[in-house]
């Protein structure tokens, strides 16, 4: 007799796309702890084949079958379609459905294949192990994926942070832990000296301030507002020097990369 047995893609609700947005209003260089884990290395699911997607009606993943719109594992799936990727155990005889979801799983321009179904599923194990290099300089094309057949679950030994100087090398003590991060871009200039100025001059905050900026959207070289905002006091300038840092991926990279090990975002 054949076993089933299900993994499914969370819902979740449509949500508006913003538009007309610099790379960095579409919008961790502390060291973890090491995580002890349970999971043995490899892929658990390894042994299981892609059958392929398998295509549901009523927009609900255990609706009735859809068998005319089935797709192979490497055919592209939208969102707005209700179904699930079948993998086989041919030695097992035992059957996963892996990758369920609703019409409102995922927006309507995301799409993925049955083929990235191990991807998917092993990330958890990835990121828990997962040491971000302090420096992703480079052309991002060149860069090495995570592999799900090759799981380790030894955490990565990367450096973390970057060698020589940081800001804060002649600081009293240690290094400080708490702080603010922001981020600025032209259209956000004059808000962010606004803000800047009311948390020292009003609130009398005295947390130093991380202020990162892209260097293809800002020059802090010849800016008299951030100038300005430099003149005030523990305000430090950081650049993003990851080129795939844009978008809703700056908030993620300049929290990672803080020296602050608890912050404030802004």
């Amino acid at each position: 007799m054949a076993v089933h047995r299900a993994w499914t893609l969370p819902h979740r609700n449509p949500a508006p796309v913003p538009s007309a947005l610099s790379t960095t209003q579409r919008h961790v260089d502390a060291e973890v702890d090491t995580i002890a884990l349970p999971w043995p290395p490899g892929n658990p699911y390894a042994s299981y084949q892609c059958k392929g997607w398998r295509q549901t009606g009523g927009c609900d993943p255990d609706g009735v079958r859809e068998p005319l719109n089935d797709k192979g594992c490497s055919a592209a799936i939208s969102g707005g379609l209700s179904g699930y990727c079948e993998f086989h155990d041919p030695v097992k005889n035992d059957t996963i459905h892996f990758m369920k979801m609703s019409c409102e799983s995922l927006r309507a321009h995301v799409a993925f294949s049955c083929n990235m179904t191990f991807d998917t599923v092993m990330f958890h194990r990835h990121a828990a192990v997962y040491r971000h290099p302090w420096n992703l300089q480079g052309d991002p094309r060149s860069r090495g994926y995570l592999n799900s057949s090759a799981f380790d679950p030894t955490p990565h030994s990367v450096a973390t942070r970057p060698p020589g100087q940081t800001w804060y090398a002649d600081a009293v003590g240690d290094s400080p832990s708490r702080g603010i991060v922001v981020v600025v871009y032209e259209k956000a200039l004059v808000p962010m000296y606004a803000t800047l100025r009311y948390l020292r001059h009003d609130l009398n905050c005295t947390l130093p301030i991380e202020m990162w900026y892209r260097s293809d959207e800002l020059s802090p070289h010849n800016n008299t507002v951030m100038a300005s905002m430099l003149t005030l006091p523990a305000v430090h300038l950081r650049e993003i020097r990851d080129p795939i840092a844009t978008g809703f991926y700056v908030k993620p990279y300049v929290i990672f990369f803080s020296q602050f090990e608890q912050l404030l975002f802004l």
